[in-house]
């Protein structure tokens, strides 16, 4: 089996980071986070592992750091 690999992206002006879910099939946005809680529930809604957010083979976390949620720092 395969697993998805999360795309967390970098911060959007206005704030949140869109979150993509990557696996060979096809690759979609599934929402834009605002804070962890938010993410969990994206990844629990397309029943993708939701308890590994600090593990680089599952979520890659792009632009600022890991639980960076607020305003563009790019």
């Amino acid at each position: 089996m395969v697993r998805a690999l999360i795309i967390v992206e970098e911060p959007l002006p206005g704030g949140g980071r869109p979150v993509i879910a990557h696996c060979p099939e096809a690759e979609r946005c599934i929402g834009v986070a605002r804070s962890d809680d938010d993410l969990v529930a994206f990844l629990h809604e397309a029943g993708l592992p939701h308890d590994e957010l600090d593990d680089p083979l599952w979520v890659e976390w792009r632009g600022v750091g890991p639980h960076q949620w607020d305003g563009y720092h790019g």
